[in-house]
Formats: C-alpha cells, sequence, structure tokens
C-alpha cells in the first residue's frame, strides 16, 4: 500500500502543533531539517531525490513513512518524549 505523503514543511507545521497541544518544547526548524535527513538515512522515511536545494526549497520536498507505525511506537514506548509527543 502507498504511504501518505507529505512536505517536509507539513511535517514541521505538525510536529510544532502537536508540541504546542502536548504542552511540550519543540525544536527550531533549522535542528528538524538534520534529524529527517538522520530518518532518511535510517530508512524510516523516504523522501524524494533533490539536487541541491536551498533550505527553503528543502521544506518543499515531500517525505513519506517507509517503517510500519506500529513499529515506531513500539520501539519508541519507552521514551517519555514520544509518549507524550503521541499522546499515549
Amino acid at each position: 500500500a502507498a504511504r501518505q505523503r507529505c512536505t517536509l514543511r507539513e511535517l514541521y507545521r505538525e510536529y510544532a502543533t502537536t508540541c504546542r497541544k502536548q504542552n511540550l518544547r519543540k525544536l527550531p526548524e533549522g535542528e528538524v531539517l538534520p534529524l529527517c535527513h538522520h530518518l532518511v538515512e535510517s530508512a524510516v522515511f523516504g523522501v524524494e531525490a533533490a539536487s541541491k536545494q536551498s533550505r527553503a526549497d528543502e521544506l518543499g520536498l515531500q517525505v513519506w513513512l517507509l517503517t510500519p507505525e506500529d513499529d515506531l511506537k513500539a520501539a519508541t514506548s519507552e521514551l517519555r518524549f514520544f509518549r507524550q509527543l503521541l499522546g499515549a
């Protein structure tokens, strides 16, 4: 089944909204982008190929989840931050 795609910008906005609702301090955009790249390198996220994107253009890249959501929840279940972030 195809995974839902969104842009890195949309992903960051959703993250910021979730942090606000859960009363968590969000990371600045400049710190989240490198984290997203690490998730791509770890095969957690897929991201469209880009050729020399500027940081502003990088936020428009399409991203999707490669790892099953249940696996991610299980892997992060012991970490308080992720339990709060996921509303568990």
